[in-house]
């Protein structure tokens, strides 16, 4: 770090240097997540009970190009059927909330969201 003998350019440098390690290591950390699956008990702001809470699945792809960011995708049903399917990019990595999980439970949830999704449209009315 810098020490008060040191010029101002001299002093960047070793801070960006530093910066660089630090976030390259991010980089590394962040990458480890590549390729996994989780689910979160999600829900709206006040549950009273169990039935409040339904889970959000999320698959990380990779890291946003920068690398600061976990790229994936998350979908979830919310108690009142609202069916989110979007892009994800969060900095963070997965805390202790969320449930690590399978290809398969996650592949498995998303193939019956997309059964229940296609039959509410061949019903041709909304539920």
């Amino acid at each position: 770090m810098p020490t008060d003998t040191m010029d101002l350019e001299t002093a960047r440098a070793v801070i960006a240097a530093d910066r660089e390690q630090k976030e390259q290591a991010r980089r590394v950390e962040l990458s480890a997540y590549a390729g996994r699956f989780f689910k979160y008990r999600n829900c709206y702001s006040c549950p009273e009970k169990e039935s409040d809470y339904w889970w959000l699945y999320r698959a990380i792809t990779g890291l946003a190009d920068e690398g600061a960011y976990l790229n994936g995708w998350a979908f979830q049903r919310s108690v009142s059927g609202i069916v989110t399917i979007e892009p994800s990019q969060f900095g963070y990595e997965p805390d202790e909330s969320y449930v690590e999980i399978t290809a398969d439970e996650f592949w498995a949830a998303a193939n019956k969201l997309h059964l229940d999704i296609g039959a509410v449209l061949l019903a041709g009315e909304p539920r």
